[in-house]
């Protein structure tokens, strides 16, 4: 080999042990730092939301009511029915979803020039996962790879159901929307009067940020027996993935 080139070969070689060789070592160091953050971000679920005005996200059950009045010993009951709201929680992405919640973090009411208003008595809180025990609701869910579980939203009573008293501005015979929260608190927030509505609804996991879905529902306050015209007459409800 002529001496220039062996020169060259050996000044290319000092120079690579003397910058490169430093370079990878500060990224092996790096990734070993942070390897646990990379592939986390890597393997973050990713939700999606839907709410179809039919079965199985929408339908109506004959159901049996009781409850107790303050004061009086004996167990009242009723029976009748009752529209479930359902919302479909999938996880789209290859790696599982852990400790899922749905949270209600904001309601807006919609006023007629379109302009949103917030509901000030709103308590935020998370909602049920569907076929919750009613004193145990299960709040935190795991979703499996590119599976989904429903989760209650809400549902509209027979206005003759008498464990829902009417609220004050409601009608004779209306009923209310009522979110399936994790408690029913004393103010009634959770129970929506006739009127158009924006629900925020933020749905995170243990390994996943929260992502904003918007519910759209019209409610105008009418049970309706037959579910096609509950559907297309009383109720509008759309969801919308938030930014």
């Amino acid at each position: 080999m002529p001496p220039e080139i062996a020169a060259f070969v050996s000044a290319l070689g000092q120079w690579i042990g003397q910058h490169i060789a430093p370079i990878l070592t500060f990224f092996a160091i790096l990734a070993a730092l942070f390897k646990e953050d990379v592939v986390r971000w890597w393997r973050q679920p990713k939700f999606t939301v839907r709410l179809l005005p039919k079965p199985p996200d929408a339908h109506v059950i004959h159901s049996n009511v009781a409850w107790q009045v303050s004061g009086d010993p004996e167990t009242k009951r009723w029976d009748g029915p009752i529209y479930y709201f359902r919302l479909w929680v999938e996880n789209e992405r290859s790696w599982a979803a852990e400790r899922v919640q749905v949270y209600v973090r904001g309601i807006c009411t919609r006023r007629g020039d379109n302009h949103l208003q917030e509901v000030p008595e709103w308590l935020p809180m998370n909602l049920r996962w569907a076929n919750s025990p009613s004193d145990k609701p299960i709040l935190f869910e795991t979703l499996n790879p590119h599976m989904g579980r429903h989760c209650d939203l809400g549902s509209v009573s027979d206005p003759s159901n008498g464990s829902e008293q009417p609220l004050p501005h409601m009608k004779a015979g209306e009923s209310s929307f009522n979110l399936a929260t994790e408690v029913s608190p004393n103010s009634n927030c959770h129970r929506l009067t006739a009127g158009k509505y924006r629900i925020e609804i933020l749905v995170a996991a243990q390994n996943a940020k929260p992502r904003l879905f918007k519910v759209d529902l019209d409610w105008n306050g009418t049970f309706e027996a037959a579910p096609e015209r509950m559907f297309s007459n009383s109720i509008g409800i759309s969801v919308s993935a938030g930014k």
